[in-house]
């Protein structure tokens, strides 16, 4: 039987004359099999991936390979090559502070820092304040204030704390405290006994029990779905939104509680942390406690704030 060489692999396969002379006729391609067949259509040049780590074969148009100059297998090789090639460029330059021997990747400034802690603490470097005189700072505001300062309350003393103390809390020990606990994670006892769930109500009902203000606390409001107010004074319902803005569902709560108390047109004095940290500005929010209580609905602070 005669035999022709196939047009991909150019292996020889036999075949009768009548095939091979009516392929010769028209000019059609003789292959040994559909693989072969299926590889001739593919027009394309067979490389080996550019990166050194891979060096995988790929196939591409020749229209391509004049694009660009070097080829990839996949986006992993191309971008790992790019960043080896990349960190060959880039001049690494030592943080700014002087006990620090990071270095810093590409930045154009002349001196940097390798991170905010290095920066901050460079730039305190320099400050006037020393361990005593932050031991004596937190004296003196428990002596005024009568109770244990917040970082908020102090905050331009924090960082040098932090400085000196490492932490805050390691500063109000050195004063001779016990640090206080997270804002709302610890019950509290008011002067007069009140039992509270935050420092935040303890100044509150402190604030009323040292100007004789008589007060209850925790009252249900007059629809039955549990929710109660912190304080109440005469026919003043007084609230501490201490953590509006910050979770969703307190803040879906209090669009709920604000509406009932306007169905029900009851009196409310809102209070915020920003009443009480770093400035106390109780006695301008509730200095209504001490005028003549009116029946008429109204609602203290609300408004401003667009709830």
């Amino acid at each position: 039987m005669p035999s022709v060489k196939c047009d991909h692999c150019q292996q020889r396969l036999y075949r009768s004359a009548g095939r091979i002379n009516e392929a010769n006729k028209y000019h059609w391609k003789q292959f040994c099999s559909p693989r072969c067949l299926s590889k001739s259509r593919i027009k394309r040049i067979e490389l080996f991936c550019s990166n050194p780590l891979c060096n995988k074969g790929i196939a591409k148009r020749e229209g391509d390979i004049k694009k660009v100059k070097l080829s990839f297998c996949s986006h992993a090789c191309s971008a790992t090559y790019n960043n080896y090639i990349r960190q060959k460029s880039i001049k690494l330059k030592k943080c700014r502070r002087v006990d620090c021997y990071n270095f810093v990747h590409g930045s154009r400034k002349e001196t940097v820092y390798c991170s905010d802690d290095c920066a901050h603490i460079d730039r305190l470097g320099k400050t006037s304040y020393s361990p005593e005189k932050i031991v004596e700072t937190i004296r003196a505001f428990f002596d005024h204030q009568g109770r244990i300062p917040t970082k908020n309350d102090l905050m331009y003393l924090y960082r040098p704390a932090r400085k000196f103390f490492t932490t805050w809390n390691q500063a109000v020990i050195s004063a001779g405290f016990d640090p206080n606990p997270v804002r709302f994670a610890k019950h509290f006892i008011a002067n007069d006994g009140h039992p509270c769930d935050s420092l935040s109500e303890k100044i509150v009902d402190d604030w009323l029990y040292a100007r004789k203000i008589p007060h209850e606390v925790k009252i249900k409001y007059p629809w039955n779905n549990g929710m109660s107010a912190d304080f109440k004074v005469d026919k003043w319902w007084i609230e501490l939104f201490g953590l509006c803005g910050q979770l969703k569902t307190y803040d879906g709560l209090l669009k709920v509680k604000l509406q009932k108390i306007k169905e029900y047109k009851l009196s409310l004095i809102s209070i915020y942390l920003s009443d009480l940290f770093p400035v106390n500005k109780l006695e301008h929010k509730l200095k209504i406690l001490k005028s003549p209580h009116p029946t008429t609905f109204r609602i203290c602070g609300d408004e401003a704030r667009g709830i």
